[in-house]
This record gives C-alpha cells, structure tokens and sequence, in this order.
C-alpha cells in the first residue's frame, strides 16, 4: 500500500514539473497571443464602430438635404449636398452630387445640371 502512494506521488510531481516545464517554454508565448487577440478585437470592434458613425453621419446628412430640396427650400439644399460632397462618406458625395444636379435642374438651370451630371 505505502509503495503506491509513492508511485503515486512521484507520478503526480512528475506531472507537476512536466506542467511547470510545459508552462517554462510556452507560457510566455500563450501570454503574448491572448493579448494579441484583446487588442485585435479591440481595435477591429473600434473601427467597425469608426466606420459606422461615419456613414451614419453622411447618411442623416444627406436625408436632411433631401428633405430640404422635397420641401422646396432649394437654396439650402444645395448648400448642404455642397457640403456633404466635400466631407461625405463613401457614396455619399457619389449622392450628392447627383441629387445637387437634380436641384439646379428642378431651379430650371439645366445647363448647370447638365455639367454636373457630365462630370460624374
């Protein structure tokens, strides 16, 4: 009986010290991968968050201008398509600009809308 509580023993500090050798050698790589993964996960969840603000951005934007030029307020439509062509997002000066045409074409300046849809 005292024989295999020995075996037992040095089976059970054999594993301990292969555990503690396995840990040695690789613990500071495991270490350094989970914190790769945090700060990855991190950094893409901050920029889905970056990237969506954005376009939510030029998108109320660009529903704004909508809704002034739907309301006949043309003047200030254009000033805001104007706007959101230079600091929109993505398709959002694509939008604008096509929409701003729209305007000028509904203002009866059809050779500005002209020009306008030529160049995009």
């Amino acid at each position: 009986m005292s024989d295999d509580s020995f075996i037992r023993e040095v089976n059970e500090e054999m594993r301990r010290d292969q555990a503690h050798a396995l840990w040695d050698r690789f613990g500071p790589a495991l270490l350094a991968l989970a914190i790769l993964v945090v700060v990855g996960t991190a950094a893409f969840v901050g920029y889905r968050y970056w990237d969506e603000t954005r376009a939510n951005r030029s998108g109320d934007a660009f529903s704004q201008a909508l809704k002034l030029a739907n309301e006949g307020k043309s003047d200030e439509a254009l000033a805001a398509l104007a706007e959101l062509e230079k600091d929109g997002y993505e398709a959002y000066p694509l939008l604008a600009r096509m929409r701003a045409a729209t305007v000028k074409a509904d203002k009866g300046d059809f050779a500005a809308a002209v020009k306008d849809f030529d160049e995009v």
